[in-house]
């Protein structure tokens, strides 16, 4: 009981609500600037994820969700998988590009030409010369398809190796025939660069029919692939020039995505604002020669170093289509030029005669994937996300003859991916919300949240915060007004149904809901008020 009287602000039940409103704008403002939340985040979705695979498994019988028809899910996205029973029937990988060149035939050799497949995609690089012959033929059925679309890497390779230049006029190849990224505003030059590129056979690119980067990107804090950045940027360093050659009048073609940047002795990137007015040049001059590392010059050769200066360099951005984007523009039979990039807010295609396509991305361009359910099964009763064929069963030799071609491969309008589909074949399994997965298996989910628009969206940040203060709020109240013995079932019931809410949320509409904002204030909140009760002696 308490000795004296208490003013009535400081009742519990007063001020209970106060230490409630304090904690709703403390996890606000946290959650909206705090990395803390955001790693949470990414564990909440994975939490989703599983919820999520429960309701599916409980809804389909024998875990052949595909086979049920899942409206979620594009019939249309087949993956042929190179196998065990491949690697049986070909030897050890990788197999001749003969074999490649069969199984490419096979799917164009029909004789119905209106059962083709929309799309042909090889999860297989072709980046070193092979039997010439063997080259020559693959690259004609190749050409031959007009279906298959090959891949780029980009990676954090050092500028200026020989190599670059090499790799950079092969894929300059697939930008002439393909194109890339030209209508891109906003925030381009911060988005996430690469500077090396790896690409096929100049013979190979000639003959696709498209590209895409196939980089997987993985969370940094646990390595999860949970995104997919649809459009990569390739920066080509053309020239480097010492900080003293800047002036009023140097400039640079924003248009063709030229660029000016610094790093600092920590690696990091600064970009470097246009016009070079004479206070940015001497705000720039006075941050770069304490934070960049210095360039010295022995102009004698006598082995000490003259002078120093600061190094700026001079880039042009290039947009390239990851692999699924490009398989999905194929799909709504559209190209680069259809498109509009803002970084950190949307990707726009425009399709002829039909509604615009809106994909909502972070400020790299990326998107997180939806994934439909777990790694699939290649045997014929095993579990399936995603059908799965064997690449042996497809890979056979097709006469040039039409009298002996086929009438069709059953595989009409359909996107098909052929990838690594054996633990002992290659490195090519990556940490997903559903465990392991191969490479081919995680585009085929990218690719079925574009071609359905079953894109994940991040609530509204004036709904998100009204919810996380009602939720605070309701805490606040139940422990002020009501007795311990009471109010500690009543709040945990009360965090327990709202992460089922944002459970189904997610499940429902897609729609995510950072949990752990609103929960971790809950709980604050909460033993915040009993603490404040049993110090000060309060009654509710």
């Amino acid at each position: 009981m308490p000795t004296g009287k208490t003013h009535w602000f400081l009742k519990t039940k007063n001020f209970g609500l106060v230490i409630g409103f304090v904690f709703s704008v403390f996890f606000c403002l946290a959650g909206l600037f705090s990395g803390l939340f955001g790693n949470l985040e990414s564990k909440i979705l994975d939490t989703y994820f599983s919820f999520k695979g429960i309701v599916t498994k409980d809804a389909v019988q024998k875990g052949v969700w595909h086979d049920e028809g899942n409206p979620a899910i594009n019939q249309d996205i087949m993956i042929v998988g190179i196998d065990l029973k491949a690697l049986q029937k070909y030897g050890s990988w990788p197999f001749p590009r003969t074999v490649h060149g069969e199984l490419v035939n096979s799917f164009a050799r029909i004789l119905n030409q209106d059962e083709r497949e929309k799309a042909l995609f090889l999860d297989i690089f072709f980046i070193d010369n092979g039997n010439p012959s063997d080259d020559a033929a693959l690259a004609k059925s190749i050409a031959d398809s007009n279906t298959v679309f090959l891949e780029t890497i980009l990676e954090n390779s050092p500028i200026g190796e020989t190599i670059d230049e090499e790799m950079f006029g092969r894929q300059k190849i697939l930008f002439d025939k393909h194109g890339s990224f030209t209508n891109v505003r906003g925030d381009w030059k911060n988005m996430n660069a690469s500077g090396g590129i790896q690409t096929n056979l100049a013979e190979m690119n000639r003959a696709t029919a498209g590209y895409g980067v196939a980089n997987v990107v993985p969370d940094e804090m646990d390595k999860i692939v949970r995104r997919q950045p649809l459009v990569a940027k390739y920066s080509k360093l053309l020239n480097e020039i010492p900080f003293e050659a800047l002036g009023g009048d140097f400039s640079v073609d924003e248009s063709l995505f030229e660029r000016m940047s610094w790093f600092d002795k920590k690696g990091f990137e600064h970009q470097i604002d246009l016009p070079l007015t004479e206070d940015k040049l001497t705000k720039l001059k006075k941050e770069i020669y304490k934070s960049a590392p210095p360039l010295m010059y022995d102009a004698d050769g006598d082995g000490s170093s003259e002078s120093e200066t600061r190094v700026i360099e001079i880039y042009q951005d290039y947009f390239m289509p990851s692999i699924t984007f490009s398989l999905a523009l194929r799909y709504w039979g559209c190209t680069p030029a259809d498109c509009e990039i803002i970084p950190g807010k949307r990707i726009t295609v425009k399709r002829a005669g039909k509604d615009e396509i809106t994909i909502p991305v972070d400020e790299n361009c990326a998107i997180l994937i939806n994934y439909m359910g777990g790694a699939s099964s290649i045997a014929v009763d095993g579990p399936k996300t995603f059908p799965v064929r064997s690449y042996a069963g497809y890979a056979r030799e097709t006469a040039e003859d039409r009298a002996e071609w086929p009438e069709t491969r059953s595989v009409a309008g359909k996107v098909l991916m052929v990838g690594a589909f054996d633990k002992g074949m290659a490195d090519d399994e990556k940490q997903t919300p559903y465990g392991m997965m191969f490479g081919i298996e995680i585009h085929a989910n990218s690719l079925n949240t574009l071609l359905t628009g079953n894109f994940i969206r991040h609530m509204p940040t004036w709904l998100e915060f009204t919810l996380t203060v009602l939720c605070i709020m309701l805490i606040a109240f139940i422990a002020a007004w009501m007795k311990d013995l009471w109010s500690l079932p009543v709040s945990l019931v009360a965090a327990v149904l709202l992460f089922l809410g944002c459970s189904l949320l997610f499940d429902e509409l897609s729609i995510l809901y950072n949990y752990s904002v609103p929960f971790t204030g809950m709980v604050f909140t909460y033993i915040t008020i009993v603490l404040y009760r049993r110090i000060s002696r309060t009654s509710p």
